[in-house]
């Protein structure tokens, strides 16, 4: 049998020879956790789009099949005279591969229906569905139109899902043009698949296109750059960050000394970086911290999301739906108590539950705690769309609002700044520093992304694998609250005892 190439080989060679290659030779290199995310989210829409738009189709997709038994059974069906399939598949003569999302077959041409789990289609997109339409025409099907469909940015769900939450675009001509240049790029893509040697590609903006599912082996490709590079460099812009790099500044130490214009913050990093050392801004800490540290009780709350293309009802696709909290209750003197909630995966929506859990915690506080957060813009626009999905609980959620402090604004504000953070102010970067007691190493899950992923698998698993993950995601928000109070305690100790900021060792 010849060389099988299936349209993720295409697409993977369009974005990269050393994407292709990698993927090929060394898959053991990539990043899973949030390409895991994305498929699933793809998968989530494809079915729902699928069965919106073809509600009698039917359904041949497998989680795992043999391919030779796929084609038979693809080629059983269009015998009929009309019919809708999903997961149909086709193969070339020389070994091109295409699984269609959907085909519509009327008579004796067929409709190609490729599902976006997105609300912008990109030129990719059309580079997708133009590889299906051609191997779909070598295999000696007749193809009449093609189209692309994906999510209603403005559709708001009010019930029942209908098919205003999803856009049909006709994709036929773009499509149609792009069929001359496939045989070359396939051929071509095939021959880097058998190379023995990954090609040398330098980084540039096909690693960095924030508009493209990350790509999964960044980390890979970046590992050859020196520790304090250009790249690490906080709130630069991608393409200046490029520019630069082509022009062979690739270290913190060359950017300092080609007089690039940075920002202050960006100063503050540089100048870290060359002197290895910290710096602080005690005066603007203090104006921060006193006024907390005078509190009888301060409250720490995180809350882990789920964003769904599906949307819940109420809201848009991709609206941010908390499903767990953690809140952790420190005194004055020091004292610590613990709440937490973990949403039931199986329950189509727990977001009342959740939020009326979560009053009833902090209600059982003084009513002007403050409420320390990190990333208070995140926390604070969640609980502003719960307010608006609950009016009769709109007053006392709002009351959480006020309350909000964010412990992130300290190391945003660069008024304290460590060269080892790296330019990050996340907490993952803060914590093992200032903290290095507690750490997210030892949990099984350890940063949001997983944290949203398992949960929405959760209903998948069985008991015990249930338990397990339920415990894992309990653990893992309970270490992003306690490491708030860590870190400001930290921060207390550094004002109260004029810790020296000296060099970094």
């Amino acid at each position: 049998m010849k060389q099988t190439f299936t349209k993720s080989d295409y697409i993977s060679g369009l974005r990269c020879d050393k994407l292709l290659h990698l993927k090929t030779h060394h898959p053991g290199l990539r990043e899973e956790q949030e390409a895991r995310a994305i498929i699933e989210q793809g998968l989530l829409f494809e079915q729902t789009a699928g069965r919106l738009l073809f509600p009698d189709g039917l359904d041949m997709s497998r989680k795992s099949f043999v391919i030779e038994e796929h084609l038979e059974r693809t080629t059983s069906e269009l015998q009929k005279e009309d019919c809708v399939i999903f997961q149909a598949a086709f193969r070339t003569a020389h070994g091109e591969i295409s699984i269609c999302d959907a085909i519509v077959k009327r008579g004796d041409t067929i409709e190609i229906y490729e599902m976006k789990a997105t609300s912008q289609l990109l030129d990719l997109h059309y580079h997708d569905v133009a590889f299906q339409w051609y191997v779909l025409t070598a295999a000696g099907v007749k193809v009449d139109k093609a189209f692309l469909v994906h999510v209603n940015k403005e559709y708001v769900r009010d019930g029942e899902l209908t098919a205003d939450f999803i856009k049909v675009e006709d994709a036929t001509k773009g499509v149609v043009r792009i069929q001359s240049m496939i045989p070359k790029k396939i051929a071509r893509h095939k021959a880097i698949t058998r190379m023995k040697s990954t090609p040398e590609v330098d980084i540039g903006h096909h690693c960095l296109d924030y508009k493209l599912p990350a790509c999964p082996f960044q980390k890979h490709c970046f590992s050859g750059l020196p520790s304090g590079n250009i790249f690490e460099v906080r709130s630069m812009r991608t393409s200046k960050k490029l520019g630069l790099y082509y022009q062979g500044i690739q270290t913190i130490e060359q950017l300092a000394a080609s007089n690039t214009k940075l920002t202050d913050g960006q100063m503050i990093q540089v100048s870290c970086e060359l002197e290895d050392s910290m710096a602080t801004r005690p005066d603007l800490l203090g104006n921060w911290l006193s006024p907390l540290s005078r509190e009888t009780e301060l409250l720490f709350l995180d809350f882990e999301t789920l964003s769904r293309c599906v949307p819940y009802d109420g809201w848009k696709s991709y609206a941010q739906a908390p499903f767990q909290y953690s809140l952790h209750c420190r005194t004055q003197c020091g004292d610590i108590s613990h709440h937490e909630y973990l949403a039931d995966a199986h329950k189509e929506d727990s977001r009342r539950e959740f939020v009326e859990r979560l009053l009833s915690d902090i209600e059982n506080y003084e009513s002007t705690s403050p409420i320390v957060v990190y990333n208070a813009s995140f926390e604070s626009s969640v609980l502003r769309n719960l307010a608006k999905l609950y009016p009769d609980l709109d007053v006392r959620i709002k009351s959480i609002i006020t309350r909000i402090v964010d412990l992130m604004e300290v190391f945003k504000e660069k008024w304290y700044y460590d060269k080892r953070f790296k330019g990050s102010y996340s907490i993952k970067a803060v914590l093992p520093v200032l903290c290095p007691e507690l750490s997210y190493g030892e949990l099984t899950i350890g940063n949001g992304s997983v944290a949203s992923y398992e949960f929405f698998k959760m209903p998948e698993y069985d008991d015990a694998k249930t338990a397990e993950v339920r415990q894992a995601l309990l653990d893992y928000c309970r270490t992003d609250t306690l490491a708030m109070v860590r870190i400001f305690e930290y921060l207390q100790k550094f004002l109260n005892e004029n810790i020296p900021t000296n060099r970094v060792a």
